[in-house]
């Protein structure tokens, strides 16, 4: 699906909640500097001032349709910007101009952040011939989670998992408070078989191994293995072979490629 394509994956009730949510943050109360405005009819520009990928447009318009504003653009969604370029006009009373200015600009700057670093990481991963996915997890900005994901899209990287209820994540904490590692996997086998592909978040190879061997038939070769130290070519193969694997945190631009 090409960059624009994208805004079909947004449903329209929840953009205008989240439009909606926002700029009540902003102003909740009375708004003096929309008194001085004004209501005459206005307009302004959007500058890009500084490269990057644009993102995040069907989130602004929600935001400015909320204000009964109308956007013009000048580049598709997914755009490789190289300022300065006027990137779109905003036309509207003035006052509502104003209103939903800052309010759209953090969130296409955020928006399109995410974007450009995804992008980024994609281009360096596949630089180094690597053919599986980049992705994003759930560590995104609390109330932004639709927003980044949506960028991380846009830049060309997966999303991982949406929520918590997208795939079933047993991390070493869950494992601890268990008791052990085989009794989560017996429930998800005998109660959790709709839920998704079972993830093993498990920190060495060690510990990876008895676990393949214990499980195989659990897992059917759905199996993930994350934050695993991935050392040995051999090792590498031998995992692969059989299961999916995944490398997942303390990345930075130096050890990503």
């Amino acid at each position: 699906m090409d960059a624009e394509g994208l805004a079909l994956l947004l449903p329209p009730t929840t953009l205008a909640a989240l439009a909606d949510s926002w700029l009540q943050e902003d102003c909740p109360g009375l708004n003096y500097a929309s008194w001085v405005a004004g209501a005459a009819p206005s307009q302004a520009a959007l500058w890009a001032k500084s490269p990057g990928v644009l993102a995040g447009r069907p989130f602004f318009d929600a935001i400015f349709a909320k204000l009964n504003c109308q956007v013009s653009w000048f580049f598709p969604e997914g755009s490789k910007l190289v300022p300065v370029a006027k990137v779109a006009e905003v036309r509207g009373p003035a006052h509502s101009v104003l209103l939903g200015e800052r309010v759209a600009l953090n969130m296409l700057a955020r928006c399109s952040g995410v974007a450009s670093a995804a992008a980024a990481a994609v281009e360096a991963a596949r630089g180094t011939g690597w053919t599986g996915h980049v992705a994003g997890t759930r560590k995104t900005t609390p109330g932004f989670r639709l927003v980044e994901k949506y960028g991380l899209l846009v830049g060309g990287a997966a999303t991982h998992r949406y929520d918590l209820g997208g795939l079933v994540m047993v991390k070493d904490n869950h494992i601890v408070a268990a008791g052990g590692v085989e009794k989560p996997w017996m429930m998800f086998k005998s109660k959790g078989q709709t839920a998704g592909k079972p993830v093993l978040i498990t920190p060495t190879l060690c510990t990876c191994f008895p676990i393949c061997a214990v499980f195989w038939e659990i897992l059917s070769g759905f199996y993930i293995l994350s934050q695993i130290e991935l050392r040995s070519k051999c090792q590498i193969l031998l995992i692969c072979g059989c299961f999916y694997t995944q490398k997942c945190g303390d990345f930075t631009w130096h050890n990503l490629i």
